[in-house]
């Protein structure tokens, strides 16, 4: 198969540095709980909140403002009450975070200096910060969400306190920027000295500079302090006498963050130089058979390098079924690794490019929107050209100065058709004044109105041609029921309406009719069955999708329900009016697509895809999956099962009502949904190459004259849901094709290739057809972003 892609790179989307890591829970004998989650912030402002089960997925973001780097978080997650998120960044001010809404819950002003560093007690009910002016303010949150008090001053000195950590709940410790480390009495033994400084260590000075104490670890079980400064060198302290026990030059600069495992048997070290280094506790006295007394010393065993800037947070996570080590930085990218298996195992770097998009397309006027922060630029795509063989060395070096939108490829790539090269400009650019970052973006179907959503507030704007160019003229349009509601989606059902929904999960349909009587309506979500989550926010609208008639709209959840509104009733009062739950299934749901059959499509985090019936006969039928998801959705080939990243996007083909095309960050895949994913069981033939596509296999070329096709890429699978076994399936699938093939209105095309995907693409912001049936795919790959300077390690050449 051949397909016409418009291969774009001049969308300048910006990545965050990642500033802050933590898990939810901590480390723990059990198996973890099922509400564990990873809070990571970036320096945008911006925390996401990522469930670690299966692919690692984003399930929200509570978004940030301009110039609000967050620089620290906390979780508390005590017995019988919902888990709080706690932030600080670059100001004297505590946040505490409404996981539902994503808005700020309660601000507390410390009445101290900014605010360094912030950790959290074994009891979770109080946090201490250290402050610029030496301070270590105290703050009791045991009232519950949204209260936060204060509690104690401790003891001033004139270092600003870079890090801080709790020893349980009765000493805490502190890193300066005067190489020291500071030890306070919190409650402990020292009644007489409560509040007061027990202790002072001194770690190495540096020659050229103050010695900066960047993190400090306590270990409960070894009661040992670590910290790591700016010279690079790891101390372990012994917390009785507050003496140094060893010291390692372990780092070539700033050692930034630290973190253990659940037995303290590791150190895992990371900062300014990208390496990470482990120190593993071993029994010196191993080769001394006399000897039964056990001397237990800390070693420099491996280290790793998987960033490519400066590791500004790392954290670990372990129970019985998970075993973490994250780690995060400049580069911007999610890097998890393994505690056990760290120095020779397998790790993964989780892609920069959002799971939720940030670009929109209006194929009407061939226009492609980014959204980010405050900002919205808009290109047009204009009238490609055919590029000559000739061009190909000028394009290459046009790429590299992402000055092109084109799709030359090899020559023998079976992908493409020709090579083709598009020009492009940008036609507007607009900034908002306002500080809080957008959360969503949407365009009419004409062209003419953009909707730009924040929490706070919506604005609505008009576009328009500027004469004799190509650039577009925007104008406010001033609609006070918009300008009073925030928003986290957005979708224009025609170009006289528009649909939102807000923090709160309220939906809206508003009217851009200033003469329609009933310019708003409110839409109620059905109420979910009690959850055993003490997560609030998974009941949270994750998804909108209008049917192709933009009668219906389509809402998914983050639990995984699924609920339809009839946009055309309307009520005679001012009530709401109620949704119609239409599907529960336990899993997270990515994205929704529906087709021109009426169908819905489900992709879920584990990249299973389902197709549902979309019976409207009074919005009261269940859900029932089609024949095709029925034979097909248990049964999808494993490389696209086993793909890492999870879909971010999907899109029906213009060309071809059966086909639709989902991608992820570095891959894209079509589904022929009139098409069967045959299934061998045959290894004799497993070899063999088959034009007719009795199995799916390992080519990554969209091409059907020459499909080579292998064993087992179907997973085998355990299917719990109604107890049979795989080779059951086999058998009842079978048995339901048959029983279809019988029929001879069923409707299934056996000719043409059911599936297929390849991973040529990198980096994938977001890929849409184009109204002539040709693909157009936006990348960003890493060579194109911006590059902070990094630490320029020593090579050894062999």
């Amino acid at each position: 198969m051949v397909v016409d892609i418009h291969r774009c790179r001049f969308v300048d989307y910006q990545p965050h540095t990642i500033t802050s890591l933590s898990f939810s829970h901590k480390s723990t004998k059990k198996f973890s709980s099922q509400d564990l989650r990873l809070a990571v912030a970036r320096n945008n402002g911006d925390i996401e909140i990522w469930n670690p089960k299966n692919k690692w997925i984003h399930e929200t973001t509570l978004y940030g403002g301009k110039d609000r780097s967050i620089e620290g978080l906390v979780w508390s997650t005590r017995e019988n009450e919902e888990p709080r998120l706690f932030s600080i960044g670059g100001s004297t001010v505590i946040t505490e975070w409404n996981l539902i809404t994503g808005k700020p819950l309660k601000h507390f002003d410390c009445n101290a200096a900014i605010i360094w560093s912030i950790s959290i007690n074994e009891s979770q009910d109080k946090i201490a910060v250290g402050c610029d002016d030496g301070t270590i303010v105290v703050v009791d949150i045991s009232g519950g969400p949204g209260s936060i008090e204060h509690y104690a001053f401790l003891q001033r000195q004139e270092s600003r306190i870079l890090s801080v950590v709790w020893k349980n709940d009765d000493y805490i410790i502190g890193g300066c920027a005067d190489g020291r480390i500071r030890v306070w009495n919190f409650g402990g033994d020292f009644q007489i000295h409560k509040y007061s400084l027990i202790s002072t260590m001194r770690v190495d000075k540096s020659k050229t500079e103050s010695t900066l104490v960047w993190s400090v670890l306590y270990l409960p079980i070894q009661n040992q302090i670590i910290s790591g400064d700016s010279t690079g060198s790891i101390k372990i302290w012994d917390f009785t006498h507050f003496t140094l026990l060893q010291s390692f030059k372990v780092h070539a600069a700033d050692i930034l963050t630290l973190t253990t495992d659940f037995n303290n048997e590791s150190i895992f070290s990371a900062g300014v130089d990208r390496k990470i280094f482990k120190l593993q506790l071993i029994d010196s006295n191993n080769n001394n058979s006399n000897s039964n007394k056990k001397q237990l010393k800390w070693n420099i065993v491996s280290n790793r390098l998987f960033h490519s800037n400066d590791v500004r947070s790392i954290t670990s996570y372990e129970s019985k079924n998970y075993n973490f080590l994250i780690s995060g930085g400049v580069e911007k990218s999610i890097v998890v690794s393994s505690l056990k298996s760290f120095t020779d195992g397998q790790y993964r770097k989780i892609s920069f490019i959002p799971q939720e998009e940030h670009v929109v397309m209006n194929k009407s006027q061939n226009l492609i929107i980014l959204w980010q922060e405050q900002t919205i630029k808009i290109w047009k795509l204009l009238k490609r050209k055919i590029v000559e063989e000739s061009d190909e060395e000028e394009d290459d070096q046009e790429d590299e100065e992402m000055k092109d939108v084109e799709d030359v490829e090899d020559k023998d790539d079976d992908f493409l058709i020709g090579n083709y090269k598009d020009s492009y400009e940008l036609v507007s650019k607009l900034t908002l004044a306002d500080e809080d970052n957008i959360t969503s973006v949407a365009i009419s179907q004409d062209g003419s109105k953009l909707a730009v959503g924040r929490l706070s507030t919506t604005k609505l704007f008009n576009l328009s041609n500027k004469p004799n160019s190509n650039k577009l003229k925007i104008n406010k349009i001033n609609h006070p029921e918009l300008n009073s509601k925030g928003s986290k989606f957005l979708l224009f059902n025609d170009s006289s309406s528009l649909i939102l929904s807000t923090p709160e999960n309220e939906i809206f349909k508003i009217s851009l009719d200033e003469e329609d009587e009933q310019s708003i309506i409110e839409y109620e979500l059905s109420d979910l069955p009690k959850n055993k989550s003490k997560l609030t926010y998974i009941e949270n609208i994750n998804n909108l999708k209008l049917t192709s008639n933009n009668s219906k709209l389509i809402v998914s959840r983050i639990s995984g329900a699924i609920d339809i509104i009839d946009l055309e009733s309307s009520s005679s009062t001012n009530e709401s009016i109620q949704s119609k739950p239409f599907l529960r299934l336990s899993s997270f749901i990515n994205k929704l697509e529906i087709t021109l059959q009426n169908t819905l499509i489900v992709l879920t985090q584990e990249n299973k895809i389902y197709e549902f019936e979309l019976n409207f006969d009074g919005l009261n039928s269940s859900a029932h999956l089609t024949n095709w998801s029925k034979i097909n959705s248990e049964f999808l080939p494993k490389q696209f099962i086993n793909q890492q990243e999870i879909a971010h996007g999907c899109f029906l083909d213009k060309t071809d009502n059966y086909k639709i095309w989902i991608y992820g960050s570095n891959w894209i895949s079509f589904f022929q949904l009139n098409q069967n994913i045959p299934i061998n069981n045959s290894k004799k033939d497993a070899k063999k190459r088959n034009r007719q596509g009795h199995q799916i296999g390992l080519n990554n070329e969209f091409d059907d004259m020459d499909y080579e096709f292998e064993e087992s890429d179907v997973e085998e699978q355990d299917f719990e849901n109604d107890g049979l076994n795989y080779q059951d399936r086999l058998i009842e699938r079978a048995d339901f094709i048959k029983e279809l093939n019988n029929d001879e209105n069923n409707g299934n095309n056996k000719d043409g290739i059911p599936f297929g995907i390849t991973k040529k693409y990198k980096s994938i912001l977001f890929a849409n057809c184009l109204n002539n049936g040709e693909l157009i795919i936006i990348e960003r790959p890493s060579s194109l972003l911006p590059k902070t300077p990094a630490f320029k390690l020593n090579q050894i050449k062999v």
